[in-house]
């Protein structure tokens, strides 16, 4: 399934509400994966692979403890995007869209707090990618 079409649909039929930049972005990355002269092919199967990987094996450290994760529509979008574009010549995964945002990257705090959801979130990319 191509979450970032899906996702793309939903923000332009009005249904998911964001930013012009988000909408921009998601325009153009639909337009490019249609695009026989783009160096990339976008592969949903690959891409969908983590998503699985992260819903199966991956289970909620809060609330119902021990439960699977469920990503939300936007999670699956970027996930699928992460791993989905491959070169055409080499069959490599893209470089520029490897690592997960700056905000996925924060540190714990020091005193002793709980870390936030999105630095779990993108723990979980990076256990996958490794």
């Amino acid at each position: 399934m191509n979450y970032v079409r899906e996702y793309y649909d939903r923000i332009t039929s009005g249904d998911i509400i964001t930013s012009r930049r988000v909408k921009t972005v998601y325009e153009r990355l639909v337009k490019e994966m249609g695009d026989e002269n783009f160096p990339y092919y976008f592969d949903e199967e690959t891409g969908e692979r983590p998503i699985l990987f992260i819903e199966t094996f991956c289970k909620q450290s809060q609330g119902t403890i021990g439960a699977p994760l469920c990503l939300e529509l936007f999670q699956k979008a970027y996930i699928q995007l992460l791993f989905g574009w491959l070169e055409k010549e080499t069959g490599y995964r893209k470089r520029g869209l490897e690592s997960p945002p700056r905000r996925l990257h924060t540190r714990q705090p020091q005193n002793g707090k709980q870390r936030s959801r999105r630095y779990r979130y993108g723990q979980q990319i990076r256990l996958y990618a490794h």
